[in-house]
């Protein structure tokens, strides 16, 4: 696309810069303090062929736009190694191969009759019109109903490519089949943990937990979250993650108290140059 010709990207000091576009030239920079998430995301043509794009959660600020925060793309497409590798090169981000866990087989079931329920819905809709309306495409208000047999196949890659995993130092969710994107949040950008669940999950003991930074992503969809999981395994998430925050805080702090320990302050005004 226009927007992202001749992208490039380097790393000066503590920001990331890039440039781009092809008939507007835009440049920017990105804190790498204010970095809250990374997302590494990927539609299905693009898991084909190996390919990803790197997007980065900031607080506060927007690239190019002035002290808001919002999600930027750090590289637009790039191999997926390239892509994961750049991510892990961010500091508070390297993460270790994730080894995600799945939810229960009771939510691919859901799946299933969600996408067989909405099918249904959609022939009943062409019935009603079938019956209003003389258009001759409308006697077929059935033809919907063939998908209801691939409604299982759908359900169960869509919970295929759900799931959560929690480090010693991040929290990392994956959501999506069309669209997949894995979230990477950092537990010392921990702000809050919230549990959520529909009256829908509530029937099958399930529940949503998302995790929340100081950016604008954490409050919707696109934001890490871990979906449909059983409602102990969620309030086990949460404590987890909770506890992770407190440990990376702690261990932070510590680090920061050595480091300015290990440098002491030195005097250079009249009385530290004077010599017996």
């Amino acid at each position: 696309a226009a927007r992202y010709y001749d992208f490039q990207l380097s790393r000066v000091g503590d920001e990331l810069r890039y440039e781009r576009g092809l008939l507007g030239r835009y440049d920017g920079s990105i804190p790498i303090a204010k970095i809250q998430q990374v997302d590494v995301r990927e539609n299905f043509l693009m898991r084909r062929v190996g390919y990803a794009s790197l997007a980065v959660e900031t607080a506060g600020y927007t690239p190019g736009e002035g002290p808001s925060g919002g999600s930027e793309a750090a590289i637009p497409l790039a191999g997926r190694d390239r892509v994961v590798a750049l991510a892990r090169s961010i500091e508070g981000f390297d993460f270790d191969e994730p080894e995600f866990a799945r939810p229960p087989r009771r939510a691919r079931r859901r799946y299933a009759v969600r996408y067989a329920l909405a099918l249904g819905l959609v022939a009943g809709v062409l019935w009603i019109a079938n019956t209003l309306f003389d258009v001759s495409f409308l006697q077929y208000w059935y033809a919907p109903l063939a998908g209801i047999a691939l409604a299982p196949v759908a359900g169960h890659y869509k919970w295929l490519h759900r799931g959560y995993d929690v480090g010693g130092e991040h929290v990392l969710t994956r959501n999506g089949f069309w669209r997949r994107s894995i979230a990477v949040v950092p537990a010392y950008r921990v702000q809050t943990v919230i549990q959520t669940a529909t009256p829908f999950q509530r029937w099958r003991s399930l529940a949503t937990v998302a995790i929340d930074t100081a950016g604008s992503l954490s409050v919707t969809d696109r934001g890490a979250r871990a979906v449909d999981f059983d409602v102990t395994e969620a309030i086990d998430l949460r404590e987890t993650v909770r506890q992770g925050l407190q440990a990376s805080l702690r261990t932070r702090r510590d680090e920061f108290a050595t480091s300015e320990t290990a440098t002491p302050f030195v005097d250079g005004g009249e009385d530290g140059n004077r010599s017996e």
